[in-house]
């Protein structure tokens, strides 16, 4: 809410002669002036100021309330009252009071139409099946599929463990998968301790670690030393390698012929 001000008020008689009549400057005069009507606004909007005391009319203004009677008299004999009203409120207050209901109503008009038009939809959505629009990156990859055959690989396993390569911060995965598989072709062997040391060793020799190309061959070595390792320590395997198979007569024999050597004596035989 505003109070209009004429930006002539200054130079205004009426108020040259309230400010001498008052004894202040016309500056300390305007004030008082613009404080009434704006007091007036809240607590007399027909500008009808018969409802209250000189003291509470002065008090409004911001004059002293002791002197509410040389203020009110001030007033009405600079013509800024009549007959205990303000001067043309009318034409000032009162049309912006006006103004400002007929915003009020319009602003709650505007407010109800907008609820009616809230609940007039809510019931049709109510009454509809909603739909909606097709995915258009989904359909370009179901084309895709379908026009070559290519179906999105899935995401990735989560590594295991990973084996430090040669360059700074890289680093190659290992998924469970890979673990089973050379379990399944290393069975003599622990294949997750084996690759837990692969690691512990690159992490120890950075100047030698592999590139991305030579990591798995880094590693198959690395299982197949370890393989023939155990076989080697195995007791059954040493046992085994022990065991002498020796040759049949009839198979000495045909060997004699085909390489046409006749019988060795019985001298030669003993040795």
């Amino acid at each position: 809410m505003h109070v209009p001000v004429d930006v002539d008020l200054l130079q205004h008689p009426k108020l040259k002669k309230l400010a001498r009549l008052l004894d202040r400057d016309t500056y300390h005069a305007f004030g008082h002036l613009v404080g009434l009507w704006c007091w007036a606004m809240r607590y007399a909007e027909d500008g009808d100021l018969s409802d209250y005391s000189h003291d509470e009319i002065a008090d409004g203004a911001g004059w002293n309330p002791a002197e509410g009677n040389t203020f009110v008299s001030a007033l009405e004999s600079s013509g800024w009252v009549n007959d205990g009203s303000l001067h043309a409120w009318e034409r000032w207050g009162g049309k912006v009071l006006k103004s400002n209901e007929k915003a009020k109503r319009r602003m709650a008009q505007g407010r109800e139409k907008k609820r009616e038009h809230s609940s007039l939809l809510r019931e049709r959505s109510a009454n509809v099946t909603r739909t909606f629009p097709p995915d258009k990156d989904k359909e370009k990859e179901k084309e895709k599929e379908e026009d070559t055959g290519e179906v999105q690989a899935p995401s990735p396993a989560p590594a295991v463990l990973t084996i430090p390569l040669l360059g700074q911060n890289k680093e190659h995965p290992i998924i469970q998968a890979d673990i089973d598989q050379w379990q399944e072709l290393f069975p003599g062997i622990d294949v997750a301790q084996k690759l837990r040391e692969i690691k512990a060793w690159n992490l120890a020799n950075p100047n030698n670690r592999k590139t991305k190309s030579g990591i798995k061959k880094h590693i198959v070595s690395w299982l197949t030393k370890e393989q023939n390792k155990a076989r080697r320590e195995d007791p059954r395997s040493t046992e085994s390698q022990k065991t002498v198979t020796i040759p049949s007569e009839e198979f000495l024999k045909r060997e004699r012929e085909c390489l046409g050597i006749s019988k060795p004596s019985k001298s030669s035989s003993e040795f």
